[in-house]
C-alpha cells in the first residue's frame, strides 16, 4: 500500500469521495489492485478521451463504478461471444450468466470540460467463484474519481455513437 501507484490511487479515490471513511477507501483501493494482474499504472485522460463500460444488456453503470476500458478493448469485446467476453472480463458467475442469456450493452464516459483526469491501467486478473473460473486478461482502466467524468451514455462500441438505450 506504500507504493507510489497505490498512494496515487488512494489520493484520487479520496478526491472523488472526500467524506468516505478511510477504511472504505482502503478496501476500495485493495479491490482495484486485486482486480488486476499487477499494480495499476497511472495514466492521464485528456479532453476528448473516451472510456467504455460493458454491462449486461438492460443494465446501466452505477454512478460510482470505477471499472472501464479503452474503446479499442470495447471493440474487441464486442466481437467476442458472450462466453468469451465473460472470460476475459473476469466476471462473477451471475453477471456471466446474465450476459450469456441477454447479451451486452456498452456505455461511454468522457472527462468533463476543463478536466484532465487521472486513471489507472492494468489487465484483468483471473477470477474464480465456486467451480467457475474466468481467465481475465482484458485491459481495464480504473476511474477512481467519477466526479471528473460525464454521465454514462449508451453507445455502439464500434462508432461510439449514442444508441438510445436507457
Amino acid at each position: 500500500m506504500a507504493t507510489p501507484q497505490v498512494q496515487a490511487l488512494i489520493k484520487e479515490i479520496q478526491a472523488g469521495n472526500p467524506n468516505m471513511p478511510q477504511g472504505i477507501v482502503e478496501k476500495l483501493t485493495k479491490d482495484y489492485i486485486e482486480s488486476g494482474l499487477m499494480l495499476p499504472n497511472p495514466a492521464i485522460a485528456t479532453q476528448g478521451s473516451v472510456l467504455v463500460k460493458v454491462m449486461p444488456a438492460g443494465q446501466s453503470p452505477s454512478a460510482f463504478t470505477g471499472y472501464w476500458m479503452s474503446p479499442e478493448q470495447a471493440r474487441a469485446i464486442a466481437t467476442m461471444t458472450p462466453e468469451q467476453a465473460s472470460q476475459v472480463l473476469g466476471l462473477p458467475a451471475s453477471q456471466a450468466t446474465n450476459i450469456q442469456k441477454n447479451g451486452l450493452d456498452f456505455y461511454a464516459i468522457t472527462p468533463k470540460p476543463g478536466i484532465t483526469a487521472n486513471v489507472f491501467v492494468s489487465s484483468v486478473a483471473e477470477t474464480s467463484q465456486g467451480t467457475t473460473s474466468m481467465t481475465g486478461g482484458a485491459q481495464q482502466v480504473i476511474v477512481p474519481n467519477r466526479n471528473q467524468w460525464t454521465t454514462p451514455i449508451a453507445v455502439n462500441p464500434f462508432s461510439l455513437r449514442t444508441t438510445g438505450v436507457k
